[in-house]
């Protein structure tokens, strides 16, 4: 029995005791799925039509007052059941390209060659900015177009994709420009990125830059013409003249990397390390594809106030204005003060103080910096004394109080004192004299006239003969260790006068110390005797400073605040030049792409997490690196860096970077003096606009000698006036050498006739 008359018995409805065939169905599904041409015709179900037939056919009828009901949810799933099988079928049903968006338009020449839209996917707005722009990069197109690099793709290489990735990318170039669609789905190339790189399989919005630099990195290795890649020593440069250095770097990377990329977009880097320890150079030239150039943030700056604390004693304490980003790590601070004070930061520790004088905190590097509008404390910044480490290094922590006259209550004054000493130096008396010769240029008025001091000492011997000794109250636990001192320090005041010299006198102040910031506090040990250090509690250590730390309370004598100290001490600070000019700062001009550069090519100090190995010292230093421009490539990437991330922010740089159109004139920057001194020709744009949630990528291209604006699959021409396509939301930028105006890649002859602007400045 057929199965098509078979189905109405199966499948009757019975109404009462009457029985109610249902119509034959309509023909088989697939029979209209594909025309004679083979390509599918209007719906997969035949249109409007076979839906009334299904409709005919099926027994809504009998369903009484539910028939609406359920013609109304057949009705919805046979719209989505019909888009997903004529998706899949158009997808199937010619087999000339996967990529094939528009079948219809099927005439060569009906647009506009290269001027191709890319379909998105879902969030590949980035991918498609990406492939517009290395797709009017006309010397790389050629060679795809020529078919060439069917013959340079290396199938073997394991850091390669076994040529899929190039063969792939070479479909989509010649679909997007045979002239024949309006655009295009690139479906199957990003499959395969997503299968070699797992950040990029899903849909979530991504980077074009990263995206970019994925699709270059693994072209090349699919066209990589070394099979077998071999062993090449690094060498350093001792003292080798550069451009014999750069050459040598130059070639062993071509024995084991020979590709049209990097033909086309690899250049050299000089890159120099300087140890500021041992003034140890290290000189390497490193290949590159990108150069990711920083912006500057004149918008989102400020300028802190530093306060120098020098470890001479000799030398006056100093304070500095530093410009740094409003949303960045201390370490910001403490890097910019030190390239402005030619200090070396290893030496530095810097604390937030309070407006009183307290320590309120030792930030760590990674901190955010604090907006000086926002929060009244002020930064210092202490010069340490290098102790070698086999002679126990400990740093001394100390504030300085005045005790009211019935030493009930204590306040700060000045401010506090750091230095580093030696575990045995941990002596009261050396102690004393270390914080004696620190405090008195600043904070006193003291003449070193010995007979003047010994007049007041005197004297105030004289009033606590008469005064009785009535003690303090137990709750304060550190006034009581104070008071102890007093006396002890009294009852030897004679003995310590003939022993100690007229710049060194102990009762000027008593000291009290503790390994921990929250006490206990304690008297020092004999003076003959160092303080022992223990491990440090939360409170006691100290994030940046390495090692134990003690902290010591330094009372000044009732009778030294009042002779020697000086009210007026903050007049003793000097002023450095840097607060007058940033107090008035010249108008702001915009930022430019040489600014840039010159931001990238300037000297900077490594971070502590990017430490680099000394083979002199053979220990990690924080380096000064500075890079250089020696050799630039055929077409020239320039990353502006509008994103910055960190364990605290995210954030977005809005900053409008003024980039030429034609001639960009490197040859200022370049340190090689045979470099060739061509300029540079603007030839796409991929840009970024909106936040860091969301936002949306284009890209802008030079095509056939106009500017086309690719935004998915939609195409337009714009205009360029003013020689200028600067934006905020320019964010990466490839530029082509302008003496290049051929086909450079080895080998080739051009097939296929590709304009270019030939407009020359």
């Amino acid at each position: 029995m057929d199965a098509r008359t078979s189905i109405p018995s199966l499948f009757s409805l019975r109404s009462g005791s009457t029985a109610i065939p249902l119509p034959p169905p309509p023909p088989p599904l697939m029979s209209s799925v594909a025309s004679s041409s083979g390509g599918p015709k209007g719906s997969l179900f035949g249109g409007p039509s076979r839906f009334v037939d299904w409709m005919r056919w099926l027994p809504f009828a009998a369903l009484g007052d539910y028939s609406f009901f359920f013609r109304a949810i057949f009705w919805f799933i046979w719209c989505k059941f019909s888009s997903v099988l004529r998706l899949n079928a158009s997808s199937s049903a010619f087999s000339t390209s996967t990529y094939m968006r528009d079948p219809s338009a099927a005439t060569p020449g009906t647009y506009p060659r290269g001027q191709c839209g890319l379909q998105n996917l879902g969030n590949t707005c980035f991918m498609n900015s990406a492939l517009q722009c290395l797709s009017n990069v006309v010397d790389l197109t050629q060679y795809f177009l020529s078919g060439r690099y069917e013959d340079d793709i290396n199938e073997d290489n394991p850091l390669g994709m076994h040529g899929q990735l190039a063969r792939s990318y070479g479909e989509l170039i010649q679909q997007m420009w045979s002239g024949s669609h309006r655009s295009v789905l690139p479906r199957k190339l990003k499959t395969i990125i997503g299968q070699f790189a797992p950040r990029f399989s899903g849909y979530q919005q991504q980077d074009s830059q990263e995206l970019l630099a994925f699709l270059l990195d693994g072209l090349h290795e699919d066209l990589n013409k070394v099979k077998k890649k071999p062993y090449v020593e690094e060498k350093e440069a001792d003292g080798r003249p550069d451009k014999e250095v750069a050459l040598e770097s130059w070639s062993d990377y071509r024995t084991r990397n020979d590709s049209v990329i990097v033909d086309l977009f690899h250049g050299q880097l000089k890159s120099t390390l300087v140890c500021p320890q041992c003034a140890k150079v290290s000189i390497k030239f490193d290949p590159f594809c990108f150069l990711s150039l920083p912006l500057p943030q004149r918008d989102k700056e400020m300028s802190v106030d530093v306060t120098f604390v020098p470890r001479n004693s000799e030398k006056k304490w100093t304070k500095y204005k530093v410009c740094v980003p409003k949303k960045g790590p201390v370490n910001n601070v403490l890097t910019g003060f030190a390239m402005i004070a030619n200090v070396d930061v290893e030496n530095l520790v810097i604390v937030e103080m309070d407006c009183i004088g307290r320590i309120s905190k030792f930030p760590r590097g990674g901190d955010m910096c604090r907006n000086p509008a926002m929060n009244s404390d002020e930064y210092f910044v202490y010069e340490l004394d290098k102790v070698p480490k086999e002679d126990e290094p400990v740093t001394v922590v100390a504030t300085q109080y005045f005790r009211t006259e019935d030493d009930d209550h204590k306040r700060v004054v000045g401010r506090p004192i750091i230095f580093r000493t030696k575990k045995e130096a941990l002596t009261r008396a050396r102690v004393s004299e270390e914080l004696w010769k620190r405090v008195r240029d600043v904070f006193t008025s003291d003449s070193g006239d010995s007979e003047k001091d010994g007049e007041w000492m005197r004297k105030d011997d004289e009033e606590d003969e008469q005064d009785d000794d009535s003690g303090v109250e137990e709750n304060d636990r550190q006034d009581d260790v104070m008071m102890a001192a007093d006396d002890n320090d009294n009852g030897n005041m004679d003995s310590e006068r003939e022993q100690t010299s007229s710049d060194e006198p102990p009762s000027r102040f008593h000291l009290a110390v503790s390994n921990s910031r929250e006490g206990p506090w304690e008297k020092f040990p004999l003076d003959d005797q160092p303080f022992e250090p223990k491990p440090q509690s939360f409170y006691g250590a100290s994030p940046t400073i390495e090692g134990p730390v003690v902290y010591v309370s330094l009372y000044w004598h009732p009778m030294a605040a009042k002779n020697l100290w000086c009210k007026e001490w903050e007049t003793n600070v000097e002023l450095d030049s840097s607060m007058n000019s940033m107090a008035n700062p010249s108008p702001k001009r915009q930022v430019t792409i040489d600014d840039c550069f010159d931001l990238f090519t300037k000297e900077e100090q490594l971070g502590e997490e990017d430490s680099w190995y000394c083979p002199k010292c053979k220990d990690f230093r924080r380096a000064t690196k500075k890079l250089d421009l020696w050799q630039l490539p055929e077409v020239l990437i320039i990353h502006l860096k509008r994103f910055q991330y960190s364990r605290w922010y995210r954030d977005k740089i809005e900053t409008v970077v003024d980039f030429p159109v034609r001639g960009l004139d490197l040859r200022e920057k370049v340190l090689n003096e045979a470099h060739a001194a061509d300029l540079y020709d603007l030839t796409a744009i991929s840009h970024h606009m909106g936040g860091l949630g969301g936002g949306h990528y284009t890209a802008s291209a030079l095509n056939n000698g106009r500017w086309v604006d690719f935004n998915d699959s939609q195409t337009s021409t714009i205009d360029v006036s003013g020689d200028t396509l600067a934006s905020r939301e320019a964010y990466v930028l490839l530029y082509r050498r302008r003496s290049n105006k051929q086909v450079i890649v080895r080998g080739i002859e051009p097939n296929i006739e590709m304009e270019c602007d030939e407009e020359e400045e």
